[in-house]
């Protein structure tokens, strides 16, 4: 008679909150995989993965592909794309930083960059700083002490100037 198989340690519930918690996630998956000696096995890695989606993280999964649901390292991709890292921001922000001065003309090149920011508040006589963040659950932007939960705003060097969010998460 044979047993049932051991299940391995136990992991966080993925809820898609941000980035940070996207790349502990990440490698914890990627930990137990290294000690169930299947790394490379991308099935199992994605099946594994889905057992441990929570809230909205949830429907995103169940609304990817068949093709990706089942691939570890697609999978990897996307929840990266969705959630990406957060850019190395000084946790100690004291105020706002100044628009830089205008890039050389690069006219006829088309190498494009990224940039990523966070708005940041801060009064002059006080030393904290605020956020920008929004909340599912009460539409609207507000201010928050969490830089962790700020909005994240992008912008590539070839798309036309325009305002927007552009990822609210």
């Amino acid at each position: 008679m044979s047993s049932a198989p051991k299940r391995p340690e136990k992991v966080e519930k993925f809820k898609g909150k941000n980035g940070v918690e996207c790349e502990n996630f990440i490698q914890t998956i990627r930990d137990v995989g290294w000690t169930e000696g299947k790394l490379q096995d991308g099935l199992w890695m994605a099946n594994f993965a889905s057992l441990h989606y929570s809230g909205k993280a949830l429907k995103w999964h169940s609304d990817l592909p068949l093709d990706v649901r089942q691939d570890w390292f697609k999978q990897e991709k996307a929840l990266l794309e969705r959630w990406p890292p957060p850019d190395d921001v000084d946790d100690e922000v004291t105020s706002i930083m100044p628009t830089p001065a205008a890039a050389p003309d690069t006219a006829g090149q088309t190498d494009k960059f990224c940039v990523t920011a966070v708005l940041a508040f801060s009064h002059e006589n006080q030393n904290e700083t605020l956020y920008v963040t929004y909340d599912d659950k009460d539409p609207g932007c507000t201010l928050t002490y969490d830089l962790e939960s700020a909005l994240r705003f992008r912008w590539h060097s070839g798309d036309e100037p325009k305002m927007g969010i552009l990822e609210c998460r």
